[in-house]
């Protein structure tokens, strides 16, 4: 276990500058927020790790958590935990509330986002944000990481991820394969019926605006971001998404989405070294992890089918796309995210 601050509600001043956590206090509702040090676990060899990321667990610590100490309902609950690794480090930030899992892969100089999660309560409330904030801090200036990436899922990360100005990770052709398919999903919702096809005249003239955008810009590896920016709200016919899918439903009468949803748990190998899943019970198909083999089977989402009358384009797009994104440190992509969670 690691020591190194003390807990304190006040204000610091007059603090040498040798101590790290000088610059990278927050003051919140309660004051000044520190990260206690029975909050933060290390398991490894600390030069190492310093060597590797480029500085102590302790500050990227307080650096991580940061601003979620302005969260008053949240900050009492936070917890570090680091564990160093052969190629660089895992490290959990977490409370009740929050679950934010990285990998830090030192040969590639990537952080890499494994889990982001916020609890029903407190969603809207900024606490992504203000994660990401920390992420910032932990990395500004360190050359040891140069770029964040994550998986983009089927549900609310297509779109969220797109906002925060994470781009899609892969080559030209990758690239132009994912930007086709935003005109081609488009045209398949109106033709579905998912977006009705009479819109107001103003409407009716940015989606054909919209249209022309997607089918001209294929090889644009900023179009994600345009697409998520959307502001325009499109009418849609009752019960087309689910909590997680802005998706048509396969089986309408069932009033459930059929959406396929990646399992993704950690499979264990059994005795005749084949890889299980311990959802499905049985031998699947994996994605290679960082440190594990992750279910690659598919199942239908399942949740109820509820109606809505309007929503944003973007979201409708977005939500439903999964793909590889990538974040260099130095770029617009984080000069786009700074803008939108006001670093």
């Amino acid at each position: 276990m690691s020591t190194y601050a003390e807990e304190t509600k006040e204000p610091v001043k007059d603090v040498p500058k040798d101590k790290w956590m000088v610059t990278h206090l927050h003051v919140g509702m309660d004051g000044v927020f520190v990260l206690p040090k029975e909050k933060l676990t290390f398991v490894g060899d600390r030069e190492q790790f310093l060597a590797d990321f480029g500085a102590p667990p302790e500050e990227v610590a307080q650096k991580l958590t940061g601003h979620l100490g302005k969260i008053p309902e949240i900050s009492s609950g936070l917890e570090v935990k680091i564990k160093q690794t052969s190629t660089g480090a895992k490290i959990e930030v977490g409370s009740m509330d929050l679950t934010f899992d990285m990998t830090f892969d030192s040969a590639e100089k990537d952080l890499h986002f494994d889990l982001v999660t916020v609890t029903e309560a407190m969603q809207g409330t900024g606490i992504v944000k203000e994660a990401l904030k920390g992420v910032l801090d932990a990395t500004k200036g360190n050359e040891k990481i140069q770029q964040l990436s994550l998986y983009a899922n089927l549900d609310v990360g297509g779109y969220a991820w797109a906002k925060y100005g994470f781009s899609i990770d892969g080559d030209a052709e990758d690239l132009e394969e994912k930007n086709k398919a935003l005109a081609t999903r488009l045209k398949q919702l109106l033709l579905d019926g998912a977006i009705a096809a009479r819109q107001p005249p103003l409407i009716q003239q940015k989606m054909e605006e919209i249209q022309v955008m997607l089918a001209s810009r294929e090889k644009d590896p900023t179009l994600l971001w345009d697409v998520a920016d959307l502001t325009v709200e499109v009418s849609v016919k009752p019960f087309i998404c689910c909590p997680d899918h802005s998706l048509i439903s396969v089986k309408m009468g069932e009033k459930k989405c059929q959406q396929p949803v990646l399992c993704r748990h950690v499979l264990t190998q059994d005795e005749e070294l084949d890889w299980l899943c311990d959802v499905h019970g049985r031998r699947t198909e994996w994605i290679p992890g960082r440190e594990a083999k992750l279910c690659k089977s598919t199942e239908p989402c399942g949740k109820p089918i509820v109606g809505r009358t309007k929503k944003r384009l973007s979201m409708v797009l977005l939500q439903g796309m999964n793909w590889d994104g990538v974040m260099p440190l130095v770029g617009p992509g984080v000069e786009k995210m700074k803008r939108y969670i006001k670093y």
